[in-house]
Order: structure tokens, then C-alpha cells, then sequence
């Protein structure tokens, strides 16, 4: 669902994407059987779209699998990168990282998957 976003996002010929029913029984990003019940993917959206309400897409670059999405996000360079193959980042000092789900991640390397990540880098601007 991200990647989609992301990529609908990035091809600037989109005017507007919408989830079908945030609440459902079953299949909603917010199961309403029994209560509510956010599911794993609720995260995900939700810090997707807190992060990248303002921001400005600069421009998206693929090779080789390897997708890296830049923003301008309140005067700061956020990059979003995701592989189709394993890939190894080095974190650096300069980076700021956060999970799909809006984790913070401090590792010394970053593991570039399927999921999404978010790079904020400093001082870039």
C-alpha cells in the first residue's frame, strides 16, 4: 500500500488517491468487529500521510531495483528508499531514519528491503 502511494505520488500524473473504507469489519486499516482495532497498516498510513502532508516531491530515482523518492518536508531533504533486492546503507551521522511506521532507527546500517524507509538528511538544504 505504501509503495503504491509513493509511486502514485512520484508520477505526478495522479490528482488524488483515497483508501476505499478506513473503518471495516475485516478489511478496513481499522477492524470495527469488536471495538476498534487498528491494524498493523494503520501506522504505516498514518505516519505516510502526517509525513508528507506538506511536502514538496523533488524527484524519484530507480536503478537497478533500488528506489529512492526525494521531498522537501518543511526546508529539510527526506529521502524514501526501498529495494526489490536486500540492499546495506550505512547510517550516517548526517541521516535521521525512520521505519515505515514512523520507528526511529539507529543502527550503523540500514537494512534496505521491501518496506520503505524514511531518510531525513540534515543540513542537505
Amino acid at each position: 500500500m505504501l509503495r503504491y502511494y509513493l509511486l502514485s505520488l512520484a508520477s505526478q500524473q495522479v490528482d488524488s488517491v483515497s483508501w476505499h473504507q478506513l473503518i471495516a469489519p475485516g478489511y478496513g486499516l481499522i477492524d470495527n468487529r469488536e471495538g476498534i482495532k487498528k491494524r498493523y497498516a494503520y501506522k504505516t498510513y498514518k505516519f505516510m500521510v502526517q509525513t508528507l502532508k506538506n511536502a514538496q516531491f523533488l524527484r524519484l530515482d530507480i536503478k537497478r531495483g533500488y528506489y529512492i523518492l526525494q521531498f522537501l518536508v518543511e526546508n529539510k531533504l527526506l529521502q524514501i528508499h526501498w529495494s526489490q533486492k536486500p540492499t546495506i546503507l550505512k547510517n550516517e551521522e548526517f541521516f535521521t531514519v525512520f521505519s515505515h511506521e514512523g520507528e526511529k532507527i539507529e543502527n550503523q546500517t540500514l537494512s534496505i528491503g521491501s518496506s520503505p524507509i524514511y531518510i531525513y538528511i540534515k543540513d542537505a538544504v
